[in-house]
């Protein structure tokens, strides 16, 4: 059982990190790619941003379920940070999805210019998240061998 739920919080990490590494990679490949163009690109920007969001929703719960099955009586001082570190990523993910991405979205209704003190003060709110969600996401991913192996019993040989 611990095998399949250590390859399920792999898996669904694996997918939650490197779809926010991509997420990076593409909107600023769309700026770059439409610099005379800003509107187009920001519109791109947003279809990508909501759809990764729907993608981390699910993600985000079935990484953070299947680490907390980790749990059990041995406990693992990596397994606990992995599980504290996806929450918080977990945490960012419903924070952008929603509070920050519904006042972007209503701005952008608005026709509130993209250069206004409003949207870059959201713009920047929403960044700092996403950041803060990939430097936790990378802490995870950093211990997840650690807590993939988990704790060894006394009685165990040590590898060598």
């Amino acid at each position: 059982m611990q095998r399949v739920v250590s390859s399920v919080v792999a898996l669904a990490w694996g997918l939650w990190c490197g779809g926010i590494v991509m997420v990076f990679v593409t909107v600023m490949s769309l700026f770059k790619t439409f610099p005379d163009q800003p509107k187009v690109a920001g519109a791109a920007a947003a279809g990508v941003f909501r759809r990764f969001e729907v993608m981390e929703l699910v993600l985000a719960p079935v990484a953070l379920v299947a680490a907390l099955l980790w749990r059990d009586k041995r406990r693992s001082l990596p397994r606990v940070w992995v599980v504290m570190f996806l929450s918080v990523a977990a945490a960012g993910a419903a924070t952008s999805r929603f509070m920050i991405t519904p006042k972007i979205d209503d701005m952008r209704r608005r026709g509130v210019p993209s250069s206004s003190e409003e949207f870059r003060s959201a713009h920047r709110a929403a960044t700092s998240v996403y950041v803060a969600q990939a430097a936790v996401l990378l802490a995870a991913g950093i211990l997840m061998p650690a807590a993939i192996v988990g704790p060894r019993r006394k009685d165990e040989p040590s590898p060598s």
